[in-house]
């Protein structure tokens, strides 16, 4: 299985508030947190989410009888900790994260998401986006109040309603997609989506040679038009029996 990643400050932080995790040996789980909060606090707990992402995958074997459970509690227990920690640190009051996981069983895919940091599909139909944003625009679009093209310069764009931490209840969106031909599996941070366009991505991917290149070449894109988030891409090319 062909997998990558990348990471970038961007042009206008002082810290990466991004964390990632890619299993370059297995090739079953792979995530994103980006983190918020005053101070270090983001990054602090986007580090947390993906430490006990990790944790709980570790911690039992995992199958399709119980990977659903396991995605809740990762979301749950990540959630209560980061909670705790907030309270410790006047630094860390009201810190939270966002977090997509993907892990993978043969050709079954199994998605957890909180927040804004997006999955993305990519095959010979497109692209197809396998998360939705947990943010104030996403709510007014799909009540009618703005556009997609709106929502893409509105002042409030980046105002998140759910996360891990921040006194949410982290309730995940989880998704069972079956893999019927060769894919991409995409997530990405909110860094890249909003100076990149879906389309961008897709074409992007395709023409380049190997996923790495592609994912350089979508973090130069992002850095290029302004770089205002950290900007963190990981993805796996996904192949049927």
């Amino acid at each position: 299985m062909e997998m990558a990643a990348i990471t970038h400050l961007g042009n206008v932080r002082d810290n990466n508030e991004d964390a990632y995790y890619l299993d370059t040996e297995k090739g079953k789980l792979f995530a994103i947190a980006d983190g918020m909060g005053g101070h270090n606090a983001g990054e602090v707990a986007s580090k947390m989410a993906i430490e006990k992402m990790l944790a709980v995958f570790n911690n039992q074997p995992v199958d399709r009888v119980n990977i659903i459970s396991i995605i809740r509690d990762v979301f749950e227990q990540a959630s209560v900790e980061i909670d705790e920690m907030a309270k410790t640190d006047e630094h860390y009051d009201g810190m939270g994260t966002t977090l997509t996981l993907v892990f993978v069983d043969k050709d079954v895919l199994y998605i957890g998401h909180i927040g804004d940091s997006r999955a993305y599909m990519i095959n010979s139909s497109g692209i197809k986006t396998m998360t939705r944003d947990h943010t104030l625009v996403s709510e007014l679009v799909k009540n009618g109040t703005i556009t997609e093209k709106e929502a893409r310069k509105h002042p409030q764009k980046n105002v998140i309603m759910k996360a891990i931490g921040s006194g949410c209840k982290a309730i995940p969106d989880i998704h069972e997609v079956e893999i019927d031909e060769e894919s991409v599996f995409i997530i990405c941070s909110d860094g890249l989506t909003d100076l990149v366009d879906d389309l961008e991505i897709q074409e992007t991917i395709k023409n380049s040679e190997t996923l790495a290149m592609g994912l350089m070449v979508l973090k130069d894109l992002a850095l290029e038009r302004g770089g205002f988030d950290n900007v963190t891409i990981v993805a796996a090319c996904i192949k049927t029996a």
